[in-house]
């Protein structure tokens, strides 16, 4: 029985991604080579809880020698994308280490979103203007471009965007003219990560 035993290990995997850190597109699994080690010592390696595993068996102590390899699974590609820096994936450790858990943190990438606006008409005689109507998010001025020969705006976030799970952000573009604001489109969608990126740029192209 398992209250019997003793855990010897226990890890976490957290990313910056989730907004609860609690990585769902991650798992651990055990290398053929320390499975068969775990097996000879009688130790069991398995899933715990959302994003934790352990790794536990009867109490006798393990050779110095003995060492457990994981192996880092992504299951949620996405996060190819949004993860700052390499992802690692293997992991060593030597099974006298502390029972204490091991966390395997993740930051999620800061960049810049930038918008491309291309309109379905020819444009107003107002000024356009994007904006977050909650004022977490702040954008510089709206630039007159060419793209795709076609005439269009574009604009980039006045800072980096943490590139997270879910945003609480409501982007709205206006037109400003003599009588006043006129709201032109209320559903302006998030770059995707895996969409056009370039030069620290996530880019999104929406039509209006």
């Amino acid at each position: 029985m398992k209250d019997e035993c003793k855990i010897w290990m226990r890890w976490q995997i957290e990313h910056e991604y989730y907004l609860d850190r609690l990585c769902r597109g991650m798992e651990l699994q055990v290398s053929l080579r320390s499975r068969l080690l775990l097996q000879k010592r009688g130790l069991r390696f398995e899933q715990s809880g959302l994003n934790e595993w352990l790794l536990w068996g009867k109490e006798e102590e393990p050779g110095e020698d003995d060492e457990i390899t994981l192996e880092l699974k992504v299951t949620d590609k996405r996060l190819f994308y949004v993860t700052a820096g390499d992802i690692i994936t293997e992991y060593s450790y030597a099974l006298h280490e502390k029972e204490d858990a091991f966390v395997l943190e993740f930051k999620a990438k800061r960049m810049f979103w930038e918008y491309v606006l291309l309109p379905r008409v020819e444009f107003g005689t107002g000024k356009y203007e994007l904006l977050d109507v909650t004022g977490k998010l702040m954008f510089g001025v709206l630039e007159n471009v060419e793209f795709m020969n076609r005439k269009a705006l574009r604009v980039k976030t006045a800072e980096e965007v943490l590139l997270c799970e879910h945003y609480d952000y409501q982007l709205r573009l206006y037109e400003q003219k003599l009588l006043g604001k006129k709201m032109i489109c209320g559903r302006i969608p998030f770059p995707l990560p895996e969409g056009f990126v370039g030069n620290g740029r996530l880019m999104e192209i929406v039509y209006f």
